[in-house]
């Protein structure tokens, strides 16, 4: 290679590197077109008296208040298996400590909090919110948690009025 070459190879790569780079910078600097908390990421829907719950409008929120590392994300793999929304998952911050499992719920009759109930082994304690329980069903598992029962409903029928939080997608504009 002869030093113009080198020269002219030299230069196509310095413009590239600089084009980039500001081509980089444009795009990371980039207004995203709207803020996150002006998207609505659920629709709120009424259910009737009489109408069904099923396990596919619930979201469920699981922690962790025992010592089984993964328990959360386990149990909220089964439940998704069963139709339900999996939402957070973690540790506990929760003061409950249930021996096998508690749901925090203003209302334990609520027809979303009875079907998860539905769902699992041995007693099912309910207790006041302590942490936020956001548009979610608060599951927190004990160090004696018994597993999902194998025939638990997926659906039943609302005792009384209630609403869910089913997730929305914008399909004009999917990525957000």
């Amino acid at each position: 290679m002869n030093r113009l070459q080198q020269s002219l190879v030299l230069v196509g790569t310095a413009v590239v590197f600089v084009g980039g780079a500001v081509l980089g910078t444009r795009l990371l600097l980039a207004p995203t077109g709207a803020d996150s908390d002006d998207i609505a990421t659920c629709e709120t829907q009424t259910i009737a008296a009489g109408d069904l719950v099923q396990s596919s409008m619930v979201t469920v929120d699981i922690f962790n208040a025992g010592d089984t590392a993964g328990l959360a994300n386990r149990v909220r793999i089964n439940l998704e298996d069963r139709g339900f929304l999996g939402g957070r998952i973690g540790n506990s911050g929760s003061d409950v400590s249930p021996a096998n499992v508690a749901i925090l719920t203003e209302n334990q009759d609520d027809p979303t909090v009875q079907l998860v109930a539905r769902q699992f082994n041995g007693d099912v304690e309910f207790a006041e919110p302590d942490i936020d329980i956001e548009d979610a069903v608060t599951v927190i598992l004990g160090s004696g948690y018994q597993d999902l029962r194998a025939d638990a409903p997926t659906e039943i029928e609302a005792g009384q009025e209630t609403s869910v939080c089913v997730p929305t997608i914008d399909l004009e504009n999917p990525e957000g």
